[in-house]
């Protein structure tokens, strides 16, 4: 989408952000607050321009879109030899993980909604995120939500390969060789939402060989004390592929749509700042 951002050798690095399998991020200062994700060095198996290719495609991804609930991307570098790979983006504030625990439901269920809308905008320009977890959610201070690590996103629906979090992926992941990104990311929702309401996952891995997920496809979610409209939504998202709901049945949910959240100069009545300090 080419958003510019203007760099300096003068700018400083505040702080490390963290590390994934894909690299690392670190926070850099300088006319503002941007983020670098350094890629890791290149597999023995690749050419400097098969890893370049492969590690360009988050930059790709990223900058075809444009929603303030999803990171925005700057540009996208390598040096000679493509020895070192960086992607920069703007600074979207702290993981949620952290703060669920220290957060109302209500509260944090306007960080929901937002996920939700972020997830809504990448459905319908066919991105399928495919690793969508607490972790790859920021917050900044005034209360946005930024949807982060596109790595193994995919811009079209038909899907291959084991890619995401054990807790978050979707059984047909494991199952199929080819499913639906778009209804495998609705899955990782509907765990999001179970967590938020049970401040637990209902399983390690969504698998025969698990106890708890064999429990589920044998008598169903225990969904006992939770609001109905909750229900209906985790009932049609922790579901078989086949009749799982797509991001548009979810939305347009009366509860979910009736759900309090930040928009763009609009609060949604909670501080959120409270929760950096």
């Amino acid at each position: 989408m080419g958003n510019e951002l203007k760099t300096s050798v003068f700018d400083k690095k505040v702080r490390f952000l963290g590390a994934g399998v894909t690299g690392k991020v670190d926070l850099f200062k300088g006319k503002s607050l941007y983020a670098v994700k350094a890629y890791d060095c290149k597999e023995k198996y690749e050419s400097s321009e098969e890893y370049k290719q492969r590690v360009s495609h988050e930059y790709e991804v990223l900058n075809k879109l444009d929603h303030f609930n999803v990171i925005k991307v700057y540009k996208f570098t390598s040096s000679k030899f493509n020895s070192k790979v960086s992607l920069y983006m703007e600074y979207g504030g702290s993981t949620v993980t952290e703060m669920l625990k220290k957060t109302e439901t209500s509260e944090i269920l306007c960080m929901y909604k937002q996920i939700i809308n972020g997830v809504h905008y990448l459905h319908d320009n066919n991105v399928c995120h495919r690793d969508l977890k607490f972790d790859n959610v920021l917050m900044n201070e005034e209360g946005y939500i930024k949807l982060i690590d596109f790595f193994d996103s995919s811009t079209k629906p038909e899907s291959y390969g084991i890619v995401g979090t054990d807790r978050f992926v979707a059984p047909e992941v494991f199952s199929k060789i080819k499913y639906n990104g778009l209804i495998s990311d609705i899955w990782s929702l509907g765990i999001m939402l179970y967590y938020i309401h049970f401040k637990k996952y209902p399983w390690k891995l969504a698998q025969l060989d698990n106890h708890g997920y064999k429990d589920f496809l044998d008598h169903g979610l225990d969904l006992n004390g939770v609001p109905s409209g909750v229900k209906t939504c985790l009932q049609n998202m922790i579901t078989t592929d086949d009749k799982r709901w797509n991001i548009d049945k979810l939305i347009e949910n009366e509860w979910i749509d009736q759900l309090h959240s930040c928009k763009l100069g609009i609060p949604c009545g909670y501080d959120h700042s409270r929760l950096f300090k």
